[in-house]
């Protein structure tokens, strides 16, 4: 059966609006052009001497430029979900650091009425753990969110072009924002190389080297670690060189 071919214009058109669909998922301006046709009667022969080949080449291309549209889509979603949270967090913690204010004035202004400072004592400390739960939730979900995004970048790794893919700008976009929002919260996002340091470090596994240089040094992140000023949350995982004599 012959196969029925798509007009070479009516193609063109499709990776017109495709490519304008991607410089929207990636927040890029898009360019002030549009397609010119020619008169009909050359518009006629062109579609009659289009080969085949030309038409399936141009359909390839559309559904290579959807794809990535999906992804980038996908990952803009992301981003947005996780700045939402972000804000509704914040926003969250304005309100309970006010309601402490608040309680802290009644004790200030307490002149042994009821409620007792006793209450109030135990209503701020009530609210502060609040608080640290949420703080405590909203980090958990920022770091399994870098989790995933590193099993991902591992797996884009395969690919020998995969730092000229979309994916792969995307993802280091993610990266940087997630790391954004813990450093805003008091938190550092631990990635060393160089000698092993047992107090933010922990070996997963080892690999064998022939330089004695490298001993009891990083050969790679296995999961990276976070922690406070003055608290380790996770430690970062990694494997070490061993120097076999």
């Amino acid at each position: 059966m012959k196969k029925n071919k798509i007009p070479l214009y009516t193609l063109l058109s499709q990776n017109i609006h495709s490519i304008n669909k991607l410089y929207e998922c990636l927040n890029v301006s898009k360019p002030n052009w549009k397609m010119n046709l020619p008169d009909k009667l050359s518009l006629l022969i062109e579609n009659i001497f289009v080969s085949n080949v030309t038409s399936d080449n141009l359909k390839g291309i559309t559904q290579l430029i959807n794809g990535a549209t999906k992804i980038a889509e996908d990952k803009m979603l992301a981003v947005n979900n996780y700045e939402k949270t972000n804000e509704r967090i914040t926003e969250e913690l304005k309100v309970k650091r006010q309601e402490i204010q608040d309680l802290k004035v009644k004790i200030e202004n307490n002149n042994n009425s009821k409620p007792t400072k006793e209450d109030l004592n135990e209503e701020i400390n009530e609210l502060e753990k609040k608080i640290m739960q949420q703080y405590i939730t909203f980090v958990n979900e920022i770091i399994h969110m870098r989790d995933n995004l590193c099993m991902k970048e591992e797996m884009l790794k395969l690919d020998d072009n995969y730092q000229k893919s979309t994916s792969w700008k995307l993802i280091q976009n993610l990266f940087r924002e997630t790391e954004n929002i813990l450093n805003r919260m008091g938190i550092t996002v631990i990635n060393q190389t160089g000698t092993f340091e047992n107090n933010k470090q922990m070996v997963t596994d080892t690999v064998s080297t022939d330089c004695e240089e490298l001993d009891k040094t990083v050969a790679q992140t296995f999961r990276e670690g976070y922690r406070t000023v003055d608290k380790l949350i996770r430690p970062q995982e990694v494997i070490l060189y061993s120097y076999k004599r």
